[in-house]
């Protein structure tokens, strides 16, 4: 049998016998599944502190036997990766067997999840695209909040820190100065009736690919044409009031021990923390206007999927908000009750406050 999406019902006042629900969409609207106790035991640990009650949080996939019974569930979050979702939701693997997500589709052992659905516009397989669709922006949505984080990391920027690392043990400044070019022009711009105003450039060039993408690395050497000094004044004589500054920068193409100098300076002012902390400010920049960019829009997004899963499908007609489904579900929960009537007599009552909104 096929695989089925709908949601864990976690339940107050548990018992053992009848407080495990699962919540599917069948023949036009949703409907509550008792299932064995057993079938959860591997998450055992989950449940022990698991305080969200009459919410669907926790999307499943479930699977049914020849006799209609419900006999596995796989909780969406026991899909690796699924939380780390890049800013496409595509194409990345959630689990084994291998599961994929791209946009509201699931891709199961590499094939459409729904490929044997007859009517592809069926309520049932809207509601299935609907849960996949509104899970994965909820997820991306808490994550650009901050509210959670992959779990594959301890610490959102640790990966980067290890990769940025690695990085800058392989550079190796004195290669990289290998063919330094350096220049050092001056300029006068003379203007009547104001200020004349002397300018000395700088410009350095070297052919390291390497320098070329990291930022860092072109301010250090001094990557370009740069102006080092600036002065004005009602003077022709601006040339001379720079004359310390230009003995320490002559002007000039430099080559020998001027050359070797710049090197020298270089080299002392290359620090492998600061390289690091440059590297990990410009990670945190760029993430943080990622995220002031994208989060808006994600939450637009996610506004749209909430009207798809929870008001077209009337998912918020059951909660504990309607006062006499909070009475059926309390009998349900008594342990003297009968868990398959009480069930049954609840489906009969959400029938009609639950049927599909196209």
């Amino acid at each position: 049998m096929e695989y089925k999406i709908g949601f864990y019902y976690n339940l107050t006042h548990l018992s053992s016998h009848n407080n495990r629900l699962i919540v599917v969409f069948n023949d036009g609207h949703l409907q509550f599944r008792l299932i064995n106790p057993d079938i959860l035991k591997k998450y055992h640990l989950r449940f022990t502190n698991l305080t969200s009650y009459y919410s669907f949080e926790l999307p499943i996939l479930y699977k049914e036997d020849y006799d209609g019974e419900i006999e596995d569930i796989i909780f969406f979050m026991d899909l690796p990766n699924l939380s780390s979702l890049n800013s496409n939701i595509s194409g990345f693997s959630i689990g084994e067997p291998e599961m994929q997500v791209r946009g509201t589709i699931l891709y199961f052992n590499g094939k459409d999840f729904f490929h044997d659905e007859i009517n592809r516009n069926s309520p049932e397989l809207i509601f299935s695209k609907a849960v996949i669709h509104y899970y994965a922006v909820r997820k991306k949505v808490l994550f650009l909040r901050n509210e959670a984080r992959p779990e594959i990391l301890i610490d959102p920027y640790l990966d980067f820190v290890k990769k940025a690392k690695s990085y800058i043990d392989t550079i190796r400044i004195n290669d990289i100065l290998s063919d330094l070019q350096v220049s050092v022009k001056d300029y006068l711009r003379t203007k009547i009736g104001d200020d004349d105003t002397y300018y000395i450039y700088r410009n350095a060039e070297v052919s390291s690919p390497i320098v070329k993408k990291d930022e860092y690395l072109q301010r250090v050497i001094g990557i370009g044409s740069i102006c080092i000094y600036k002065d004005s004044g009602y003077t022709n004589k601006l040339e001379m009031y720079a004359e310390e500054f230009i003995n320490e920068h002559p002007i000039g193409e430099y080559t020998g021990e001027l050359l070797e100098k710049e090197k020298q300076r270089i080299i002392a002012n290359y620090s492998k923390e600061e390289h690091m902390g440059f590297l990990l400010a410009k990670r945190f920049i760029e993430k943080e206007n990622n995220r002031a960019y994208e989060l808006p829009r994600w939450e637009s997004i996610l506004d749209e999927a909430y009207k798809d899963l929870f008001l077209k499908f009337q998912l918020k007609n059951i909660s504990n908000d309607d006062r006499n489904f909070e009475k059926r579900m309390y009998v349900l929960t008594n342990r003297f009750s009968d868990a398959k009537k009480e069930v049954d007599a609840i489906n009969e009552y959400i029938k009609d406050i639950t049927t599909y909104i196209p």
